[in-house]
């Protein structure tokens, strides 16, 4: 499990002081696959960054597996933890010249496990091939196939289907699902078709604060509006959007002191006070 609490990063220019992060408060479960969605700029990849090690958090602690990160370069806990997170970037930063077998060779010796994940990545027939004769597809999945055999229980990904088809996009998201069956998998995407679909949860982040979240593992959702009113019926539109057309559930709005529900029931979208 990874907590967060009253987590804050800021960028001084001079003068001027930028809040990526302000005040972020989250909790996120192992071996779930879950979104960080939000316009550029929301704090995605900078959340991702400060769970994946490779910032600093300005305040505010973060607890891996019930440990309290000590950000410093030389200290114990992180270079512990940094052998239990793999990152994967939009820009893949594989090695080019190096065939496919010995980009995962590099990062794990167990021949066994290397030809397990080539085949779970479906790159048994480009096991030789350089990196840099792969489509753009194949090097994402190398590039997750690296994270596996690094080994670890969390995996972060940054945009990962951001330059894909949507085919290949569907490829990533199936393998991220299964993985995400063992470990721990985080994905900034702006893909909220996919986030709907494959996602056990979904953080919304709007200028570096958390805006809310859903729960996609339950058929009843609960949302609170405070201050917003029934007005804000984004959330609600968007689960009925990207939720398979045959699934029924429950939508259950709060504000202030009223609730309002929405039944999803054979494609017929009911509602009602409570």
């Amino acid at each position: 499990m990874i907590e967060i609490s009253h987590l804050t990063k800021s960028f001084q220019n001079g003068n001027l002081v930028f809040n990526a992060l302000s005040n972020v408060s989250i909790t996120i479960p192992d071996n779930k696959l879950i979104f960080l969605s939000g316009e550029s700029g929301s704090g995605k990849t900078t959340l991702l960054s400060i769970i994946g090690l490779l910032q600093k958090p300005t305040s505010g602690q973060v607890i891996i597996s019930n440990e309290i990160i000590n950000y410093d370069s030389d200290s114990y806990t992180r270079r512990r933890l940094k052998d239990t997170i793999s990152l994967v970037f939009q820009e893949f930063n594989l090695l080019d010249d190096f065939s496919v077998i010995d980009n995962l060779k590099i990062v794990c010796d167990d021949d066994a496990l290397v030809m397990k994940i080539i085949k779970k990545i479906r790159l048994e027939n480009k096991i030789n091939t350089p990196t840099k004769f792969l489509s753009g597809g194949e090097k994402q999945r190398l590039a997750i196939g690296r994270a596996l055999a690094k080994g670890g229980d969390i995996i972060l990904l940054d945009e990962p289907t951001g330059s894909l088809d949507a085919e290949n996009s569907t490829i990533i998201f199936t393998l991220l699902k299964e993985i995400s069956i063992s470990k721990t998998v985080i994905v900034a995407s702006h893909d909220l078709a996919s986030a709907y679909f494959y996602g056990d949860q979904i953080i919304f982040l709007k200028s570096g604060k958390i805006d809310h979240e859903v729960d996609l593992s339950v058929k009843d959702y609960e949302i609170d509006f405070p201050q917003k009113g029934f007005s804000a019926f984004d959330l609600i539109l968007d689960i009925i959007r990207y939720k398979q057309q045959n699934d029924n559930f429950v939508i259950t709005c709060t504000c202030d002191s009223q609730k309002k529900k929405f039944y999803s029931f054979k494609r017929k979208l009911l509602e009602r006070l409570v």
